[in-house]
């Protein structure tokens, strides 16, 4: 399993971003929704070798009082609730990557769920409810390395539609990889470097036209399956070890 510096500060934010999603109201209503902070659930003990590495929730479903949400930890493993704010009891926990920390996960839907890993492999869930027999086997998509050997494996991943995901890697040289089809194989996806010396950790999108990713340093693009000429910097980090850790459209 390689060791990634970044996961560590990634878990803070994490935890935080859980209990905020666990403690959102059912139904919005006409006025802006104040955010009310619940009570923390563990639902991975890091006493254990545990620790979560990303979370995410599908779109809801007009008329449920279901909401899909997912959380993956660094032993390859996810858990999933529909009612993520009742309780550790009602989360279920499928290791669907043994040993290897999950580090990206996104659902457009309730109907599909696709996740990468440190290792630079995807895979995805059209019933992510229905158990580890649902998810699709570990696949290669990324083959980069680290200086020091082993792969340099997936940051993050976000999918805006259920035809459409993006996913950033660890290497040295920023690469990006698209997808128009998450359930195919993985010459599905497409490699894309954006340059040397370009370290990314985040991704996000307002839709399949227009894309942001961050590292040390952002880029956008409005046509993110256009190749490294598609991608623009937004502008250059000061000072200059900052890191654009996460991102969010």
């Amino acid at each position: 399993m390689n060791a990634h510096p970044n996961r560590a500060r990634h878990l803070l934010a994490l935890l935080t971003a859980l209990v905020a999603l666990l403690s959102l109201p059912a139904v919005a209503s006409a006025a802006a929704p104040t955010l009310k902070w619940g009570r923390l659930t563990v639902l991975d003990n890091p006493n254990y070798g545990g620790g979560l590495d990303a979370v995410t929730c599908a779109p809801s479903v007009a008329g449920s009082k279901a909401l899909l949400c997912l959380a993956a930890d660094v032993r390859g493993s996810v858990l999933a609730s529909i009612h993520p704010a009742q309780g550790r009891a009602l989360w279920h926990r499928e290791f669907i990557d043994p040993k290897v920390p999950i580090t990206g996960v996104s659902c457009p839907s309730t109907q599909l769920c696709v996740a990468v890993d440190a290792n630079g492999q995807v895979m995805h869930s059209v019933h992510p409810l229905a158990g580890k027999a649902y998810w699709s086997k570990p696949a290669r998509v990324d083959t980069a390395t680290q200086a020091g050997g082993g792969y340099a494996g997936f940051a993050a991943i976000t999918c805006p539609s259920t035809t459409f995901c993006i996913a950033v890697d660890n290497a040295a040289n920023g690469q990006v990889a698209v997808t128009t089809d998450p359930t195919g194989p993985a010459s599905a996806w497409t490699l894309t470097t954006l340059g040397s010396n370009i370290m990314l950790d985040s991704v996000a999108c307002a839709s399949a036209n227009f894309c942001m990713v961050g590292g040390s340093n952002a880029y956008y693009s409005t046509t993110p399956t256009g190749g490294s000429a598609a991608w623009k910097a937004v502008a250059a980090l000061s000072p200059s070890y900052s890191v654009v850790a996460s991102l969010a459209c």
